[in-house]
C-alpha cells in the first residue's frame, strides 16, 4: 500500500494513494477523468500508482486521452505510465489520441 501525508487546510493525514472506490476507480483516475491535473500531478508525485485499472479496465491516461487532455496524458506518460495499457471496449484511444495530436512525448 502506497500512504502519503496529505496536508488539507491545515489538518494532515496518511492516505492510500491506490484505494479504490466501488467502481475500482483510484484517486488518480478521478483526477485524470476530471482533468483536475493539478491534483494528478501531486498523486504521481507522491508515489500513486499510475497503471491501477478499474473494473473496466481503464487506467489514468485513458482517462485523460478519453477528454484528450494531452498535457495530463504526457505528465502521466514521463512519469512512466504504459500507453500500451488497453482497454476491453476501445483498446486503441491512447494511441489513437497521441497518432492525431502534435507530437506531445519526446523526451
Amino acid at each position: 500500500m502506497v500512504r502519503a501525508k496529505i496536508s488539507f487546510h491545515g489538518y494532515c493525514q496518511w492516505a492510500n494513494l491506490n484505494a479504490k472506490n466501488k467502481h475500482g476507480k483510484t484517486p488518480l483516475c478521478a483526477a485524470a477523468a476530471l482533468g483536475y491535473d493539478d491534483i494528478a500531478s501531486l498523486l504521481i508525485e507522491r508515489g500513486a500508482d499510475l497503471d491501477v485499472r478499474d473494473q473496466e479496465g481503464r487506467t489514468a491516461i485513458y482517462y485523460a486521452a478519453q477528454t484528450r487532455n494531452l498535457a495530463l496524458m504526457k505528465l502521466l506518460y514521463q512519469a512512466g505510465a504504459d500507453i500500451y495499457l488497453t482497454h476491453e471496449i476501445d483498446p486503441s484511444l491512447v494511441r489513437m489520441v497521441l497518432l492525431q495530436s502534435p507530437p506531445i512525448l519526446t523526451c
